[in-house]
């Protein structure tokens, strides 16, 4: 990101120019310039593979299991299914909470265990999209005015009210 604000800051109209000083690269210094990064990258790739990094991708695992199982299966859901209730949507963030939170911590905890924590956020992720359709099918449907708005049905799509807000058809956002 800092290269990114120091070349946005200086006038320059290419990367050339920005590395080079305006200067054209010489074609076989750029030829041999990429096939070197890419070994930088790979053996960097190798040496961090090596190393122990258990409790930074239990926690990235754990952060990202919680927050994928909370929302994904509604969020990939209510962009095409209009039945998605909210009931649905609080069943997820509690199963969520309650598998991740709970096993996950467990499991993160123990080093006989702690590789299988990623696995746990997978599954509390693939449980979100099972989860979803099955809890919106024997719970009650949304709205149809607010389905209908949400979906941009007779105009551009309006922010769903507030609880306690009337709803107007004049009403834009």
């Amino acid at each position: 990101m800092v290269g990114v604000g120091i070349f946005s800051r200086r006038e320059t109209k290419n990367v050339n120019e920005f590395f080079l000083g305006g200067r054209d690269a010489v074609p076989t210094v750029v030829t041999a310039a990429l096939p070197a990064a890419l070994v930088a990258v790979i053996l960097l790739s190798v040496v961090l593979a090596q190393q122990k990094w258990q409790l930074i991708v239990n926690l990235m695992a754990l952060s990202w299991g919680l927050l994928a199982g909370c929302f994904l299966g509604p969020f990939v859901w209510g962009l095409s299914w209009r039945r998605v209730s909210r009931l649905a949507v609080w069943v997820n963030i509690i199963f969520a909470l309650v598998f991740m939170g709970g096993r996950g911590y467990h499991y993160a905890s123990d080093k006989l265990t702690a590789g299988y924590v990623p696995v746990l956020a997978a599954l509390t992720m693939l449980a979100s999209l099972v989860i979803t359709p099955l809890v919106s099918l024997i719970s009650p449907a949304p709205a149809r005015d607010i389905v209908d708005r949400a979906f941009g049905e007779g105009g551009a799509a309006q922010p769903t009210p507030l609880a306690g807000e009337p709803i107007s058809e004049g009403k834009s956002a």
